[in-house]
Order: C-alpha cells, then structure tokens, then sequence
C-alpha cells in the first residue's frame, strides 16, 4: 500500500487493483511490428517497378520477422493487449499510407515518382514509431533484471535502426530527382457514377 502526501500534511492512502501497463506497451509494439510487415508487402505491390526497392523490402521483411519471433518468448511472458495494439498501429498506418480506394478517388496525382516517395516518407515515420516504443522498452527491461527481455530489446534496437537508416537513404536518394525534376502531372478523369 503507498501513501502520498498532500501539501497541507494530510495522508491519502491509495488502495484498489493496481495493473501493471507493460501489457498494453508490448501490445502496441507486437502489433506494430506485424503491421510493418503488412506494410512491407503493401509497398512492395504498390512500386513492384522499383526492382532495386522491392530487394531492399525484401531484406527488410527478414529483419523484421526475426526480431517479431525474438518478441514472442518476451509476450508469452509478461502478456501483451493485443486490441489497443492493434487499434494504434492500424490508425497510423491509415493515415501514412493511402490505400487503393483512396488512391483511385483522387483526382490528380503527382506522379508516379512522387508517390512512391510520400510513401518512403510514410514508411519512415511509421519505423519511427518502432523506434519509439524499443526506447522505451530498454530500461523496461534493466528495471525488471531479465537479461533474455534486454537482448531482445537490443537486438530489436540494431535491426529496427537499420530499417531507419535504409528508409533515410530512400528518401535521400529519391528526394531530389523527384522534387526538382520536373514531371508531367497525371490528371485522371472523373468517374461519373
């Protein structure tokens, strides 16, 4: 039982069911780890012309299955909320990338070029967002002295970084000759329904 203390000298003592939230933080990881998987093969079909690109998902998609299946022993133990993992992952995945339906209602696009580098910049953030919740998972682990949680973390924090550092070389790579380059825009023609 803990007591806090007020500013006047009172006493509060705080009782009731306690729940530990490392649940809902491994939830929302394992979740996003699948959901890069998903959007690994979303990108893969959406830029299958980008041959030198798909490769690099491909090796991607390893990386990050490996470091899902070091997950698993960790969720087993401590559990995971998978439904606000879910929740989170997929709303930001909705909101980096179009999807198809999206993507046949706009009116004009860019270009090709132009796409596929939005969805570099997407992808970006969404890793990112990885990137963020295996900060937090490191002194997580330390605190509960469980050397297998802090070599998975580790491990999590190597290969999901170099995802970081491929995703930063697509957009360098590809910013410029999109954004200075000029390019014929696409206006597709409006479906009367």
């Amino acid at each position: 039982m803990a007591t806090v203390e007020k500013k006047n000298a009172e006493h509060q003592t705080i009782t009731g069911p306690r729940h530990r939230q490392l649940e809902y933080w491994l939830g929302a990881t394992s979740e996003s780890l699948y959901t890069l998987l998903d959007i690994f093969r979303l990108l893969q079909k959406r830029h299958d012309n980008q041959i030198e690109f798909v490769a690099g998902i491909d090796v991607l998609h390893d990386m990050i299955t490996g470091v899902d299946q070091r997950m698993k022993p960790i969720i087993e133990q401590y559990g995971e909320n998978k439904t606000s993992g879910n929740a989170v992952a997929q709303a930001l995945k909705e909101s980096l990338f179009l999807n198809e339906d999206k993507m046949a209602d706009k009116e004009e696009t860019l270009s090709n070029t132009y796409d596929f580098l939005a969805d570099c910049h997407g992808l970006h953030v969404y890793v990112a967002h990885l990137v963020g919740c295996f900060i937090s998972l490191s002194p997580t682990a330390g605190a509960l002295w469980d050397r297998k949680f802090i070599d998975v973390v580790e491990m999590a924090q190597e290969e999901i970084g170099r995802v970081e550092l491929w995703t930063k070389m697509q957009l360098a790579v590809h910013g410029a000759q999109t954004l200075v380059v000029p390019t014929l825009v696409k206006v597709q023609e409006k479906r009367v329904d």
